[in-house]
């Protein structure tokens, strides 16, 4: 695989990560694109690199998606006695995001991030902010904020969710692995590697743990770490940091 189809594999948001990581030296970016793929391959996350007629398609039918969701759904009083669509019913809620990740498939980042705020604030006051829904969410609007070039934005939102993720779900729930590994991309993002260190560590302790010393996707996140550990010392950062 391309390291052009890599970051297509692995998120948009590792697009963002790579013009940052170039100017540090292709071993950290090599490392976080084979650290992506190497999660893809223990299943934790799906997906492929789409051609922009896909985009638009998915586009569309996210769309639709919208257009039944809020047609199926009865109607409310406002305090004014206006008719409103159910737009607080959870499948409209699920449309929302859908369509939002279709923006943000399409490029259309701004109108992504615009949609993936709402519905943020929507399943939080809906919900609360521990449903699964809403770190779901929240994780989708910090990786739009990413690919908007907003890492400061951005990983606040990305630590909140790992730490909730991980009380919420546990911490070896795929979802709360996946956090642990976008927000460590969010930190060589954002220039700081040494951030990023423990998380990859943790990954590859994990991964030992879960799948076995020798399972070729831990082997893969074990050079991974490695490599991250000589680039920052070259740059005068210690290269044990504790967990």
């Amino acid at each position: 695989m391309t390291a052009s189809s890599a970051v297509c594999f692995g998120g948009s948001w590792a697009g963002l990560a790579a013009g940052r990581l170039l100017n540090m030296g292709s071993q950290i970016w090599t490392a976080s694109v084979l650290s992506l793929l190497a999660l893809t391959a223990l299943g934790l996350w799906a997906g492929r690199a789409r051609e922009s007629s896909a985009h638009d398609a998915q586009t569309q039918r996210a769309s639709a998606e919208v257009k039944d969701a809020l047609a199926g759904q009865p109607a409310r009083q406002a305090g004014d006695g206006a008719s409103l669509p159910g737009a607080d019913h959870p499948a409209n809620l699920t449309a929302r995001n859908n369509l939002a990740r279709a923006y943000g498939a399409a490029g259309r980042t701004q109108d992504a991030i615009a949609l993936f705020e709402s519905t943020l604030a929507d399943r939080e006051r809906l919900f609360g902010a521990d449903h699964p829904d809403t770190l779901t969410s929240r994780n989708n609007l910090a990786k739009a904020y990413l690919t908007a070039g907003r890492p400061a934005e951005a990983i606040p939102l990305l630590e909140r969710t790992l730490a909730d993720r991980g009380r919420v779900l546990g911490a070896d729930h795929p979802n709360t692995l996946m956090s642990r590994n976008v927000l460590a991309g969010a930190y060589l993002a954002a220039g700081q590697p040494a951030e990023a260190l423990p998380l990859f560590e943790r990954l590859v302790a994990d991964s030992e743990r879960l799948y076995g010393a020798g399972h070729p996707s831990t082997n893969i996140l074990r050079m991974n770490l490695a490599a991250l550990r000589d680039k920052i010392g070259a740059r005068g950062v210690p290269r044990e940091v504790t967990r």
